[in-house]
């Protein structure tokens, strides 16, 4: 068979197993599949395309596990996420979980009939539906005067044109800022706009200097439409993903609360949510520089800066989860060494529900990763089946906020 040949009985393979063809035939040929080196890009593709739920037993576990070792074996720089050694010991779970993992969490690993020892069903008020992420893009954007444009409302096309800069949004539904004139040469006082997401929404954001801004739920970034002076200065509340345009000569800088990101060239993530009482910044590419008060630490790739408001110290992480720290962005809930208030807090965001908690705290471990397509019901039963927390969805009523109750 021809590569293109492979690759198409490949797929014709890996559709009937999903759908429940677990028959010896089927399984045997899918191993075999699973030892060519020359298709581990098409299984990587394939297992990005794994619906939520994925129907893991035995058998399936079989040919996930022989897929996960022939993709470490071929491609080596997989193997130092070790991811085996951060799940639990659940030998027909943890394949699946580790090959989920690697094709970007598109699926959350434990959801399968087998449900541990203790598990029970997530339960609900009289009434209430389940909730679905809300996807809807209701960002909103704030102009210079003070007009306020509802994005969603908007289809295509220039929304406004503000001292030196046009505002338009894409066909892909994002912003952009296109600077009408040189930097450093307008004499206008410069024109602030500001980007807010509220919870369930995020939005991507292009600035006038080339900066691409990703703006996670119950968000906002306020940014000058054209970046005039000697520095490219902006301020963020919540969570925001950047990729930075270098320009030596007019350094980027992003303000949260009492701190300052100093930077030339680079990417990282900022999360700053006021709930979570930690500010992270994470650092992908290039080098940032921390500023609180009098104290400065310089981030290097793969690190990570954390402090909060009231004092000024910064504690450097040496070996940061970039993935991790980003997945968001990707769309992929990542709650791999989290406690339950940093999990439910993401939850409450991204569904727009509000947390309560019934008695005291769990302490219970969370680990895993699911898409952030997921309806709520199956995020909470996949937490419930990893750390033996339980949960109650209470629905809003007359548009107010549903709630989440966390059970011990």
């Amino acid at each position: 068979m021809t590569p293109v040949q492979k690759e198409e009985a490949l797929r014709r393979l890996f559709d009937q197993w999903i759908k429940g063809g677990n028959d010896r035939q089927t399984l045997q040929e899918l191993v075999s599949y699973a030892d060519d080196p020359a298709l581990a890009g098409a299984w990587q593709a394939l297992l990005e395309e794994v619906p939520v739920p994925v129907p893991v037993d035995d058998t399936h576990a079989v040919v996930i596990e022989k897929v996960y070792q022939r993709l470490t074996t071929t491609i080596p720089a997989l193997q130092q996420r070790k991811v085996l050694r951060r799940l639990p010991a659940w030998t027909k779970y943890a394949a699946a979980a580790a090959i989920l993992f690697l094709a970007g969490g598109l699926g959350y690993y434990i959801l399968t009939n087998h449900m541990p020892h203790g598990s029970t069903a997530i339960t609900s008020a009289p009434g209430a539906n389940n909730v679905m992420p809300l996807h809807n893009r209701q960002a909103s954007l704030t102009l210079a005067n003070g007009a306020s444009i509802a994005l969603d409302s908007i289809t295509t096309g220039t929304l406004a044109h503000q001292n030196g800069a046009v505002v338009l949004k894409s066909s892909q539904g994002h912003l952009a800022y296109h600077q009408t004139a040189p930097e450093n040469t307008s004499t206008s006082p410069s024109a602030y706009n500001t980007l807010r997401t509220p919870n369930g929404s995020d939005y991507q954001l292009a600035l006038s200097d080339g900066t691409n801004v990703w703006l996670n739920a119950a968000s906002s970034i306020t940014f000058p439409v054209a970046f005039t002076g000697n520095t490219r200065e902006v301020v963020i509340t919540g969570e925001a993903y950047f990729e930075v345009s270098g320009n030596a000569a007019m350094p980027f800088r992003v303000k949260v609360n009492d701190a300052v990101i100093e930077v030339l060239g680079t990417h990282f993530n900022i999360s700053a949510y006021t709930e979570d009482h930690t500010i992270k910044a994470t650092l992908l590419e290039g080098a940032v520089r921390v500023v609180k008060g009098d104290n400065k630490l310089l981030l290097h790739p793969g690190q990570q800066a954390l402090f909060s408001n009231g004092n000024d110290a910064i504690r450097l992480i040496p070996h940061a989860d970039g993935e991790a720290a980003v997945a968001w962005k990707n769309g992929v809930f990542d709650f791999r060494d989290q406690d339950i208030e940093t999990v439910m807090n993401q939850i409450g965001r991204w569904y727009n529900m509000e947390i309560i908690y019934e008695g005291a705290k769990p302490q219970a471990p969370i680990i895993g990763m699911m898409s952030r397509s997921t309806d709520l019901a199956t995020a909470l039963k996949s937490l419930e089946l990893t750390s033996g927390i339980h949960f109650r969805i209470e629905a809003g009523q007359h548009n107010e906020t549903g709630k989440i109750i966390v059970q011990p």
